[in-house]
């Protein structure tokens, strides 16, 4: 089991908003939903063991903390939705 920090009850599963752990498959839109079903408040969405893909910038919401299962079972690959270069995750300062 893992630990989750920072120690909220606010924890969401990736996983439980679609989003898949085969490398292949496009987590933006799950990240998306589980950040908005946060609805402001703060809290911890977790990644368990898997290769999670994402193609185009991510904005992380002001108080969201991303979290995996380890440095050595969670990896997160990033792709360019365009041809161009784009940031990963986009770290909100606004509150």
């Amino acid at each position: 089991s893992t630990a989750i920090y920072p120690n909220t009850t606010d924890t969401l599963n990736i996983l439980d908003f679609g989003g898949k752990k085969d490398s292949s498959d496009n987590n933006k839109a799950a990240l998306e939903t589980a950040m908005e079903s946060m609805s402001g408040r703060e809290g911890v969405i977790y990644f368990p063991e898997g290769k999670y893909l994402f193609k185009g910038s991510v904005r992380i919401k002001s108080g969201i903390t991303i979290q995996g299962a380890g440095a050595k079972q969670t990896f997160f690959y990033f792709a360019a939705a365009n041809t161009v270069s784009e940031d990963a995750f986009i770290i909100n300062n606004d509150v």
